[in-house]
């Protein structure tokens, strides 16, 4: 019941508070998909999940952990309850088992909370997960967010400054039939790290 609540009344409350522009919600697919975002701010996940959750068929699931204050507040009662997505823990296989069977899932490929004008370099997770499942990335970019919620404050602040862009679904066909090593991962890491820095206006370097 929480949810329903959630997707009618919170959602629409945190754009309105917090975002103020979103674009691209045309490029977002009909069918499974692993959304992956640059990682400014604390606020990231909620912030990217209002924007998208009203415009989607189904829950996003998303690795994650419940340890600590901040691991409990926002994963499991803020995203996980109000929002709606569902925290994944740990295993790559979970993710692509979880794609395969039509789900949606949403990461952060730099793993980390970066505010800086480049961004960090990415773990190969995304990519690996996205080839073993046959499945497109869509590359998401968020801006301001750190100004919110900044690993200095205990909570957010109420500004309408958050600005969310959309991309267009990554393929990553090309890839499929390579065997998984080292080389071919950043390859496909590099690609789907460009696109969300083009969308963001952040530099990516693998090095």
């Amino acid at each position: 019941m929480v949810y329903p609540i959630s997707k009618r009344i919170l959602m629409p409350l945190i754009k309105l508070l917090l975002i103020r522009k979103i674009e691209g919600l045309e490029n977002i697919p009909k069918s499974r998909f692993i959304i992956a975002a640059n990682h400014e701010s604390y606020i990231d996940a909620i912030a990217i999940s209002a924007a998208v959750v009203p415009h989607i068929y189904k829950k996003i699931s998303f690795p994650t952990t419940r340890r600590g204050f901040f691991g409990l507040l926002l994963n499991h009662y803020l995203v996980e309850k109000l929002i709606g997505c569902i925290p994944v823990n740990g295993a790559v296989e979970k993710l692509i088992e979880l794609l395969k069977k039509g789900e949606i899932v949403f990461i952060f490929p730099e793993g980390v909370v970066n505010p800086a004008k480049k961004l960090a370099r990415a773990h190969k997770g995304v990519a690996l997960i996205a080839i073993k499942a046959k499945a497109p990335v869509v590359p998401v970019g968020i801006k301001n967010s750190y100004e919110i919620w900044s690993k200095k404050q205990i909570m957010p602040l109420p500004k309408k400054i958050i600005e969310i862009k959309i991309g267009k679904p990554i393929y990553l066909r090309e890839y499929y039939n390579k065997k998984l090593i080292a080389k071919t991962l950043n390859a496909a890491t590099v690609k789907i790290m460009k696109e969300i820095g083009k969308i963001v206006g952040k530099r990516y370097s693998n090095k």
